[in-house]
């Protein structure tokens, strides 16, 4: 089985679009939102749940560089 939850993050003004801002693929949620601790610079970030076909968390950084939940 694949993993449930899969990462997409990028830059506001330059998305690469679709998978090409896939940024990994992970078992729960919780390792997920770990796992954008991870991730280089983003400006907006979003887990989407495969089973559920639903984005499950989404938070954007501001351009001081504070996160913000959806």
């Amino acid at each position: 089985m694949s993993d449930q939850f899969l990462i997409f993050a990028g830059h506001e003004y330059y998305p690469s679009g679709g998978w090409k801002d896939f940024d990994g693929s992970f078992s729960s949620l919780e390792v997920a939102r770990a796992a954008i601790g991870e991730l280089d610079y983003y400006e907006w970030v979003q887990i989407v749940d495969q089973e559920k076909s639903a984005i499950v968390y989404s938070a954007y950084r501001d351009g001081s560089g504070v996160v913000h939940e959806d």
